[in-house]
């Protein structure tokens, strides 16, 4: 997903931000806006669709670890927001992307 957000005229800042309240898969940046992305794929919808596993928890424990990615680097944006891409697959193949902004509502 990096290449999709890449694409979009997004620059990447980081991979697989790890610390002990979390992960975040994707930290980028959006013109003036430190965006946190979570992307979450799924090859059928026998456990429902990819967004609907980021549920409120999930985003609390972004939030946590997204306020301390600022703290960490602050001469990045102040202004921040947690998207969600939510990836179809089939046969290996990826069918359908669905890009959530600002899935946390903030």
């Amino acid at each position: 997903m990096v290449t999709y957000l890449a694409e979009q005229g997004w620059v990447i800042c980081e991979r697989n931000f790890r610390t002990r309240w979390g992960e975040i898969d994707i930290v980028a940046k959006e013109g003036d806006e430190l965006v946190f992305v979570e992307v979450k794929a799924r090859s059928s919808g026998r456990f429902g669709t990819p967004e609907e596993a980021v549920n409120a928890r999930k985003l609390r424990r972004m939030e946590r670890v997204a306020e301390f990615y600022g703290m960490k680097h602050p001469k990045l944006p102040a202004k921040w927001r947690i998207d969600v891409v939510a990836v179809v697959v089939k046969g290996g193949n990826v069918r359908e992307v669905r890009h959530i902004r600002n899935a946390s509502g903030f």
